[in-house]
């Protein structure tokens, strides 16, 4: 999954000015240190990107989604497939409308990771 997910991330954010990317902070969402999991947010104008890794632990991810403005967003979500512990091939793709009062819970295989682009819903 890390490959995916690294190859994932730079695929979001292909569409994004280097110049736009290189002056937005880089928010880290969890772990810190980076020994478990790390999960970071960059945001290009109005769109979100978040990636995780994590080592060779699985584990679930909690995310929450206050960084996010008011309204409402659709994330677009390559997660872990069912069997990505034992094919790293297995990517799942979702969307799914979120807000930034929610939570997202999301399991990590081990050695895998995820990508989520957040876009602006209608009626923002």
């Amino acid at each position: 999954m890390y490959r995916f997910q690294k190859a994932a991330v730079i695929s979001l954010m292909a569409g994004a000015s280097a110049s736009a990317m290189a002056q937005t902070p880089i928010t880290t969402l969890s772990s810190p240190d980076g020994r478990l999991a790390l999960t970071i947010a960059r945001r290009n104008g109005q769109d979100w990107y978040v990636g995780s890794i994590t080592n060779w632990t699985p584990r679930d991810i909690t995310l929450p989604l206050s960084f996010l403005g008011n309204g409402i967003f659709k994330a677009q979500i390559y997660e872990d497939g069912k069997d990505a512990a034992t094919d790293a091939k297995q990517v799942a793709i979702h969307e799914q409308v979120i807000s930034k009062e929610q939570t997202l819970h999301i399991p990590l295989a081990a050695g895998g990771g995820f990508a989520i682009r957040i876009i602006p819903g209608k009626g923002r």
